[in-house]
């Protein structure tokens, strides 16, 4: 009979030691995945904010392009009468070396505006595939934080069930110790009734209603208890542990809301390369550069609340700001960019 007793125990123990080590290993499982997560949103806002940067050079280089352009145009004619001044000079061998020296000063001053039309050239061929690939790498990384937070949702689920089988296996022990305490109360209440038999042999009968009376009151008590510990109690106890999980999910579920609306790049989602111009979308006092960047002056003030349309999607930049070119409703330029800053769930606009 002991031997019987001591080989249950060994399996109860054994199960718990397997359980306890299941929901350790899934839960250092769930955290490397929310390690991964954050890691993740961390490497897209550098990645975004690289996408942001090539967007705006491109866009500096084609206006630099166009300024260099008409420069060339004005100094070819001016390179082509130095050049044809200098030629004579030589043939004539009566130099000026003043005169000499502004001419080929005019020469020198095209070449050196061809080379950099060439590099701007350059620049802008290169770049719009530079911007296809980071775009692409941004994709990528929105797809493997997808998949992440499934995988933790997944991997939680199995956590709570294993937590739950824990609870299960806790209490049914606990039930099964107050069980063991319960029949060992009651065969030394026997023992008692036996000798108090033999002591009063004239009693015997009173004695043995009395005593089966009282057994069957304890080992209704018995079965009364033990069913609630392993129905009730094990029950409430698993109602406790859901609850808390299920807080623990919506906090995880906030923090993954906060992180990607501080990591959000457009006030409007919209497909790259196609104006926004969803109704009732306003940014109020914006102000329009006009003029040289240079000069960075905002001459014109859009009155306050009144709709324009987002002419490119809003891009975030390395210092949090977030800049867009912007048309009245009417599809009138007005302005070459905007800068906006997020609070709250919306963007709110303040002086480019």
């Amino acid at each position: 009979m002991q031997v019987m007793k001591n080989f249950a125990s060994t399996l109860i123990q054994n199960s718990k030691n397997n359980l306890i080590y299941k929901n350790q290993e899934q839960s250092h499982s769930s955290q490397d995945i929310q390690k991964n997560i954050d890691a993740k949103n961390n490497e897209r806002v550098y990645e975004v904010s690289r996408l942001g940067a090539m967007q705006k050079k491109l866009t500096e280089v084609t206006q630099q392009l166009d300024g260099v352009a008409r420069e060339l145009a004005i100094t070819l004619k001016e390179k082509a009468v130095a050049r044809s001044e200098l030629k004579a000079m030589e043939v004539q061998r009566d130099v000026d070396p003043a005169e000499q020296q502004r001419l080929q000063s005019v020469v020198a001053n095209y070449t050196s505006r061809e080379a950099t039309f060439r590099e701007l050239l350059r620049s802008k061929t290169e770049l719009p595939g530079e911007i296809q690939g980071q775009a692409a790498t941004v994709s990528r990384l929105d797809n493997q934080i997808r998949q992440a937070k499934m995988d933790l949702a997944a991997q939680l689920a199995q956590e709570r069930q294993a937590a739950a089988e824990i609870k299960g296996q806790k209490s049914r022990e606990a039930a099964q110790a107050r069980l063991n305490r319960y029949q060992e109360a009651l065969r030394k209440e026997e023992a008692e009734r036996l000798a108090a038999q033999k002591r009063h042999q004239g009693d015997v009968q009173k004695a043995n209603a009395n005593k089966e009376r009282l057994r069957q009151e304890k080992q209704s008590v018995v079965l009364k208890e033990t069913k609630d510990l392993l129905f009730q109690d094990s029950l409430a106890d698993y109602e406790a542990f859901d609850a808390a999980m299920n807080t623990y999910e919506e906090k995880l579920a906030q923090r993954t809301a906060n992180l990607e609306a501080d990591t959000a790049t457009a006030l409007v989602e919209g497909k790259e390369g196609k104006p926004t111009t969803e109704k009732g979308k306003t940014l109020v006092g914006l102000k329009e550069r006009s003029g040289p960047r240079a000069s960075g002056e905002a001459k014109t003030v859009i009155p306050p609340q009144q709709e324009v349309k987002l002419v490119t999607p809003f891009i975030q930049k390395s210092n949090g700001d977030v800049w867009a070119q912007v048309a009245d409703k009417d599809g009138k330029p007005k302005g070459t960019y905007v800068a906006v800053r997020y609070k709250g769930n919306r963007y709110i606009s303040f002086n480019a």
